[in-house]
């Protein structure tokens, strides 16, 4: 497993999601759950472990995006106001974000995240979100 692309979401301050490739995910579990209840006690959070491929079409959202000045602005159904959303590039999570209560999220051109959001527009790869 040393090499294994994992991606770590905070959900709360005693909660993470942990994805993984999916032949890790039993590795990571371990047998009865043994091995993430180990990792739980030690860090003293609760840990999901899901595989990147567990992505299923149903949880992807539609959404806009447009680029301002200094910003990318994507937008979303505004029954999305306060939700957390995993922005995805050609299939591996970039960031975990919460959509303000207007149904937005605002990235700063000059953040790395701005910065991937652009050189995945001007390449033509694919963005995907999905509501976490």
């Amino acid at each position: 497993m040393v090499g294994t692309k994992v991606k770590i979401d905070l959900i709360s301050p005693s909660s993470i999601i942990l994805y993984v490739p999916e032949k890790a995910k039993s590795k990571i579990i371990g047998r009865k759950g043994k091995k993430i209840e180990r990792l739980e006690k030690i860090y003293g959070l609760r840990i999901k472990v899901k595989s990147f491929e567990d992505i299923a079409d149903g949880n992807i959202i539609d959404f806009e995006i447009e680029e301002e000045k200094d910003q990318i602005l994507i937008y979303f159904n505004p029954e999305l106001a306060k939700k957390r959303v995993m922005i995805y590039i050609d299939d591996q999570p970039i960031a975990s974000l919460m959509v303000d209560k207007k149904g937005r999220i605002s990235i700063s051109k000059n953040s790395k995240l701005g910065k991937d959001i652009i050189d995945a527009l001007n390449k033509n790869k694919e963005i995907k979100i999905s509501i976490l």
